[in-house]
């Protein structure tokens, strides 16, 4: 992925054993994109996966058209595939991310996601991520290349992480910049 531009740093997050990280500043009319850095994220329990959510309530419709490509270490099967499973239209609730993330010590998840213009209040906003990330069938690498659309012309100020179980924790690093 190619970023044009100059990405500033804004914050750094680094959750340790937590079920959400809800990002409630530095989102703002400042800079025209928005990009979050994810590196060695990893969940606690197998088959787990990272999800987000906007607005006030956490509650923007949101959809998506991701595609997934993988391999299993041993060798004896890979696709590349549009993911169905995590493909939303007009989703509420928490959005999947990826697919089924292994918890194994060496397993974790790393990418990035642009948010596109988040403070208009004039169109819809945008998305696009990458991640190349462990899944516990396999086991395997897969990349989860993604984009949609946050079905809203309010601006968006806040972004949550959060996994798929209600008690499931992670944690990792995510870095917010600014893209001028």
């Amino acid at each position: 992925m190619m970023i044009l531009g100059n990405p500033t740093l804004i914050n750094t997050y680094t959750p340790s054993s937590v079920a959400s990280v809800e990002i409630t500043s530095g989102i703002d009319s400042t800079y025209s994109s928005y990009m979050f850095v994810f590196t060695d994220m990893h969940v606690e329990t197998a088959s787990n996966v990272l999800t987000f959510q906007t607005g006030a309530s956490y509650n923007t419709a949101t959809t998506t058209a991701p595609v997934v490509a993988y391999m299993y270490e041993s060798g004896t099967s890979d696709g590349f595939d549009f993911e169905g499973g995590i493909a939303w239209s007009s989703q509420t609730t928490m959005v999947e991310m990826h697919r089924r993330m292994g918890n194994d010590s060496d397993n974790c998840l790393a990418g990035i996601m642009i948010l596109y213009d988040p403070a208009s209040t004039t169109h819809d906003k945008f998305f696009y991520y990458n991640f190349n990330h462990t899944m516990d069938l396999g086991p395997a690498t897969a990349q989860t290349i993604n984009q949609g659309q946050i079905k809203t012309t309010s601006a968006i100020t806040q972004i949550k992480f959060s996994t798929n179980g209600v008690t499931t924790l992670f944690s990792g690093t995510i870095q917010l910049y600014g893209i001028t």
